[in-house]
Formats: structure tokens, sequence, C-alpha cells
């Protein structure tokens, strides 16, 4: 009626009656906005009830495609003899990348640049050079020299596929635990620690394979200037016999720190990563005047520290404190791009271990990649390392 009335010239009676329709209009918008915010996880949470229970798939009971995963017969005529469903990836398409930064910093939007892609076919991904050659100012009428201060390049990112081990749950589980923790929960739990575990350690550290991330440390190991220091130890702070072999001292992390360019420890997403046993040691140390090392400073909401104003995070992957190992990276880590696909989540009703106990069991893969968006080896990277004695 709204759209009728205003493609006519209204008159005054007209022109109330659009007021009229144009407030119910918002109204109704407002209501709806309001209901959508309130009640999407609900309702997410709802289809994977549903999911889990009938095979089905949102509010519109959509069967969920069925796969043959070479163990057991499926049965074409009823998803619940089949051996295995297939969840739409756009169902879960936040599901894992929001679970998976719980367990490493490399998955985390607010620590990296993260690139969701619905697919993991190859694309090139730009990356950057800085040369740092400014000319002297000119003078006036006189031709202007210029200098280009970042030469852009490109790599190729992929997709490497994780999966995680399955997960056996009984369906009596997962109506009893809707009412407290949420099957949904504890799955997003499981499967995100373990991709994380493997996926983590491969984008940290690569392994120099063909079928596997290149890995954030051997990326910054390539350029000449990689490393920003070499560990010298506590001995200094301590007054005892540690060496860099088997410590870090303060004079470690201000050489480090201060290896970067000061632009680059400008960075919103300038930061610290190491083990999490590392940070443990550091912040063991005790100073000869009875005093700790570093005075590190809780962020505002009160979790995790700071180094020098950087936040500190801690990864799995990282290398302990050894000889010759990198045991902390610092720089703008905005410099490293991880790209995920879409959780593929599958169902399975008559795999082994699973339908002869009333147990219904699920399997979570993903695609992953990552790259350093930095090309100019002869230049000082924005991430380096501290390399143990």
């Amino acid at each position: 009626e709204l759209d009728r009335l205003t493609q006519e010239k209204p008159d005054g009676e007209a022109r109330l009656r659009i007021n009229f329709l144009l407030a119910q209009v918002g109204a109704l918008r407002d209501e709806l906005k309001s209901v959508t915010s309130v009640t999407r996880e609900d309702m997410g949470k709802r289809a994977w009830h549903r999911f889990v229970n009938e095979g089905l798939i949102g509010v519109q009971n959509y069967l969920a495609e069925l796969r043959d995963q070479g163990t057991g017969a499926p049965v074409a005529s009823s998803l619940q003899g089949s051996l295995g469903a297939f969840v739409p990836s756009d169902f879960f398409y936040k599901f894992l990348p929001m679970a998976l930064k719980q367990w490493d910093p490399l998955f985390d939007e607010d620590v990296i640049t993260l690139l969701e892609t619905k697919d993991a076919r190859p694309m090139l991904v730009p990356n950057m050079s800085a040369i740092a050659t400014l000319k002297s100012p000119t003078t006036e009428n006189a031709q202007g020299l210029f200098s280009d201060l970042d030469d852009a390049g490109q790599t190729i990112v992929r997709g490497f596929l994780y999966r995680s081990p399955m997960w056996r749950i009984s369906r009596e589980a997962v109506e009893d635990l809707e009412e407290s923790y949420g099957a949904l929960e504890m799955f997003k739990r499981f499967i995100a620690q373990r991709i994380a575990l493997s996926a983590g350690q491969d984008m940290m550290m690569g392994s120099g394979a063909t079928n596997v991330p290149l890995g954030l440390l051997p990326a910054i190991k390539a350029f000449a200037l990689g490393v920003g220091a070499t560990a010298i130890g506590s001995s200094s702070n301590t007054g005892g016999a540690e060496t860099g072999k088997n410590s870090i001292g303060s004079t470690d992390l201000a050489n480090l720190y201060h290896s970067v360019n000061p632009a680059y420890r400008a960075s919103p997403k300038a930061g610290w990563i190491m083990h999490d046993d590392t940070l443990n040691k550091l912040r063991t140390v005790i100073t000869k005047q009875g005093l700790p090392l570093l005075h590190m400073v809780g962020k505002e909401d009160g979790e995790g520290v700071e180094i020098y104003g950087k936040p500190v995070y801690t990864s799995p992957s990282m290398q302990n404190i050894s000889t010759t190992a990198y045991t902390v990276v610092f720089g703008d880590l905005s410099f490293w791009l991880t790209r995920i696909t879409p959780v593929a989540i599958t169902r399975f009703d008559q795999a082994a271990g699973t339908v002869e106990f009333g147990k219904v069991g699920f399997r979570a893969a993903v695609r992953v990649d990552g790259t350093f968006m930095f090309h100019d080896t002869a230049s000082t990277p924005p991430i380096r390392l501290l390399q143990q004695a």
C-alpha cells in the first residue's frame, strides 16, 4: 500500500495515510532488529540441537547433505540411518575462527591480519617492502625528485586441510547438556584445541614441507636482518651464572624491542609472542636488589601482560629457552596474514564406536594458510626474533 501511494500524487488524506504507514514500517523494522540481535545465538543453538537429534538444519527443516565416509552403509531414505551428514559451511561460518584464537594468537584478528574466505583456491595477497630513502627538499620552481617509500609485491596463499579427531557423545548427553554448558560449546572447545595445536604449530614454525604453511618464524628467518637480538642472558640482572643459552635478561628484551623500527613499534598491533614457559621464566627472574626483572602491567580488562607497553601473547607452538632456539617474537604483527575457510562439520551415526554405544560422532575440518606480507629481504623486517646463544 505504501509503495502504491508514493507512486501517485497524494492528496491531503493520502499524505496522512503515508505518514501512518511509514511509522508502522519503522516500528516493525525496529522490533525485528531487536528480536534478531537478542535471539541470534539462541537460534543457532536450537539449529545445532536439531542437527544432532533430527538431522535437520535451521528452522525450515532442511536435510543435511549426506556423505559416504567409507565406514558403514549410508541409507538414502533415512538420515538417522546414514553414515554421515555434512553441515553446510555457512551454518557455522564464525564457528571455528572465534574458538581458535583462544589457543593461538595467529588465529586472533585482534593480533594479526585475519582473512576469512569461502574457499581455499590459490589467491594473490599484496605485500610491502619499506625502502626508507627520503630525498632532500627542493627549491621553488625546481623539478621535484621522489622515491617510493613502499614497493608493493605479492605472494600466493592457499588452504591446507586440518581435521579434528572424531568427537563422540551420547544422545542423552546432548539433551542434558543443552540446559547446562551445552554440547555445542564442548564441541567448539574440543575441535578448536585439536586443530589449533596442529595448524598453529605449522603456522608458527613450519616444517619445510610443501603441504603445510611456510610458518611465521621461517618467514622471518629468511631475512638477513630477521634476528633482532642474540640473547646474552640474565646474569647482569641476577648476579648469577645464567647465560644466553639458558635465560633471557632485560638487555635482551630491550635490544629486540629497539631492533624494530619505531614506525612499526607504533602500530596498534605491535606485540610480543612467546611460549607460556618463557613468560613464566621472565616473571620469576629476581634481580640482585630483590625486585622482579620486569614490571609487567596488566591490560585494562585485567587479562594478559605488557612489556614496554606492548601486549604479550603466548603461543604453545613457540620454542622454549634452549641453545640457539628462537624464543621471542616482537614487532608489528599485522604483517602476518592468516587465511581460514569456514569450518565443515560432519555427523556420524554408524561409524565405529558410535552406533553400538548409542552415541553420535562429530568431526570438523578447516583449511588454513598464512603469509608474511613483507618482501624486501634487504630491509629490516617489521617483525624480528630473539635467538638464544
